[in-house]
Order: C-alpha cells, then structure tokens, then sequence
C-alpha cells in the first residue's frame, strides 16, 4: 500500500504509480484483478512464440499410437511393439484397473476384473499416456515438453480450455481437442514450482473419433 505525499493542489484522489489506482481516502490500491474477465484470445496473445521442435512422427493421432503402441492393444501387444515390459500397478480409483508404464515414458490403462494384480489377457488400453522422459512427437512437432504454443500452432485451437493466473501470467493448463481425440496438459509435474511452466507434461491419445 502506498500513501501519497508532498505540496501541490489539494486532490480526493492521490497520484499513484503506475498500475496503482488513487482512491478517495488518499492511499494507492493495486487492481482488485489484474485479468478480468480474460477470453481464449487474450491467453492464446500472451503465449511465448513457439520454440523450434524435432518432429519425428512417433505419435500419430488418428489411430491414437505412439512408437507403435496403440489404444486398442493388450499389454502384450504392446510388450512386444515396445520391446520391454511395463511396470503395473493398481489404478488410484480402482482395484479393477491397471496402469501399465514403459520406461520410455508411454503408459496404458488395462482392465482386472479378477483383482490379481496383473492386466486381464484380453484387456486393451483405452487411451495411451505420454508422459516424461517420453521424446516422440508428431509429425508437426507436438509432444512431451513441447510449448503449448506450439500445439496451438500446429493443432489449432482446442474445443476446451482451462487457465491459471500463475504469478500475473495465464497459463494455459488443459487443452482438449476432441476432434483429434487428444489431451494435453501442462500440470508442472515437470517443474521445479509444481505449477505450469509454458510446456506440456503429459499427453492423452484416444484416437480420432
């Protein structure tokens, strides 16, 4: 808070700095908010421009794959596509379900009916979860650790959006293209303040519908 001060003709309101606004009382306040009512334009104008990336088509978003490994396989198809097995585990939500993780960063979500603690054989994953050190991208440039800029540039703009105001900046945290059957998010689970840092951090691919 600031309170103004000095000679000069006598005024209701002070003279503040910049972004301060002078209220009758004679202190200084800072805007009650300083993005209000703020639209997608607004957020989509304030991002960074896109950095270079290095697409290698490794995500195909058609079919909802990435290095190979597709919505719609077991996790023995996937297994053998990946060369490597997953490690697996319970699903937070249920005891039925089973989430299966590659080293490199590419996991796939599996039905256990009978609770033993392995996919059931039959089972294929609904959706295939990018997330770090996951380097495959699109044949455009988008992936794991990309700019969200980026994704606008090459993906246009999504369906659905959320955004945070993360220290006077919006960020754009959700991104929801359902025409390419895609997730993306910038969570900062890969940042240092646990908070989105501009990149996206986990991606999610059901396939075009």
């Amino acid at each position: 808070m600031l309170i103004a001060s000095g000679c000069g003709e006598a005024s209701d309101a002070p003279r503040c700095r910049d972004g301060f606004q002078g209220a009758a009382d004679g202190h200084c306040y800072p805007p009650a908010n300083p993005w209000p009512d703020p639209t997608l334009d607004d957020v989509l104008a304030a991002l960074p421009p896109c950095e270079s990336t290095d697409p290698d088509g490794a995500i195909d978003l058609a079919p909802g794959c990435a290095d190979g490994a597709c919505v719609g396989m077991t996790v023995d198809e996937m297994a053998s596509v990946l060369g490597s097995e997953p490690s697996c585990q319970v699903a937070s939500w249920s005891d039925q379900k089973q989430l299966c993780l590659w080293d490199m960063g590419i996991e796939g979500l599996f039905e256990d009916e009978d609770e033993d603690g392995q996919p059931d054989a039959e089972s294929v994953t609904e959706r295939i979860h990018l997330l770090p050190p996951y380097a495959g991208q699109t044949p455009q440039g988008s992936g794991v650790a990309v700019q969200v800029s980026c994704f606008i540039e090459d993906l246009g703009k999504p369906e659905y959006i959320e955004f945070e105001d993360e220290g006077g900046t919006l960020m754009l945290t959700d991104l929801i293209y359902t025409r390419y059957g895609l997730n993306a998010y910038d969570w900062g689970s890969d940042s240092t303040t646990d908070g989105a840092d501009g990149r996206i951090d986990n991606l999610y691919l059901y396939g075009e519908p």
